[in-house]
């Protein structure tokens, strides 16, 4: 038990130093390459998705999204930018049960309206703001929590081997009395039989 409750530890600790800050970059949206915001989250690219599309609806932002992408057109997101915009998202899993979650927001529809530090600062500071304080801190939580039922999963599945164990050493310990009592009775029968025999001559 103390080896799973060590190696348990250790997985939560290294979820625990695992702090990522967003980072502005030129990645594909739909088949363009466009300014956006990138973070690494803990998790599959489906949980990064559903958290950004929790954390946008408590901000009263309705999206649409799919297991990898997430979009939201025409919304006023005053956390970031006083002035409408669309909001896009990409996640993309990495290998090392992480993804880079990449949002991007735009004024309008073609490349050149992509938001970007250049040409609205302030919206791509409140975007990585928010990325980091309430998407990250939110990935990290729920990779804590589902952690934390593995470890608990693992530990009860110990506890049910543990007592397989003591159950399995009861039942040697039963079979080898019966299996000395046994010994006793073939040879007492064998004794008996060998009399008989000698009856016969």
């Amino acid at each position: 038990m103390k080896k799973t409750i060590i190696t348990a530890a250790l997985a939560i600790a290294a979820i625990g130093v695992f702090a990522q800050s967003a980072q502005e970059t030129h990645s594909k949206w739909k088949k363009m390459s466009v300014p956006g915001v990138a973070i690494t989250v803990q998790g599959d690219a489906k949980t990064a998705i559903k958290i950004l599309k929790d954390e946008l609806k408590d901000e009263d932002i309705k999206v649409k999204a799919s297991s990898k992408e997430l979009s939201a057109e025409a919304i006023n997101f005053k956390r970031v930018s006083p002035s409408m915009m669309n909001l896009y998202a990409t996640a993309e899993e990495n290998k090392d049960n992480t993804t880079t979650l990449t949002v991007f927001m735009a004024r309008g529809t073609d490349a050149s309206t992509f938001v970007s530090s250049s040409s609205d600062a302030d919206a791509v500071n409140n975007l990585k703001n928010f990325l980091e304080q309430d998407v990250a801190r939110n990935s990290l939580e729920t990779s804590i929590k589902a952690q934390e039922k593995v470890v608990k999963d693992g530990e009860n599945t110990l506890k049910n081997l543990e007592k397989k164990i003591e159950n399995l050493k009861k039942d040697i310990k039963e079979t080898e009395d019966k299996k000395a009592a046994q010994i006793e009775t073939n040879k007492a029968a064998k004794e008996t039989l060998d009399n008989l025999l000698k009856q016969r001559k």
